[in-house]
């Protein structure tokens, strides 16, 4: 069995604002959901996480909250190893 396949992900009302990652494309269906259910939903994160990094105004978005998180993990690494004892 055959599936087709489109997907479009819109990240504002603009027109500009609409990325289309599958057009009419033909997905096998090979197997059972249920059995692939971690893969698929890791996939169409990355498809997801793809489209919204290739707009400008979504990396705007995005970077400072991930710097946010770098930062707060590099300070949380650091006071563990001040815990423990290394310096």
């Amino acid at each position: 069995m055959e599936v087709r396949l489109s997907l479009a992900f819109r990240f504002g009302e603009e027109a500009d604002d609409r990325i289309t990652m599958l057009n009419d494309r033909a997905i096998p269906m090979v197997g059972s959901v249920f059995r692939y259910r971690d893969r698929i939903a890791r996939q169409f994160t990355m498809l997801f996480v793809r489209a919204g990094a290739s707009l400008p105004k979504v990396r705007a978005e995005i970077l400072p909250a991930a710097r946010w998180l770098a930062i707060r993990s590099w300070v949380r690494s650091a006071d563990d190893d001040n815990d423990s004892g290394k310096n």
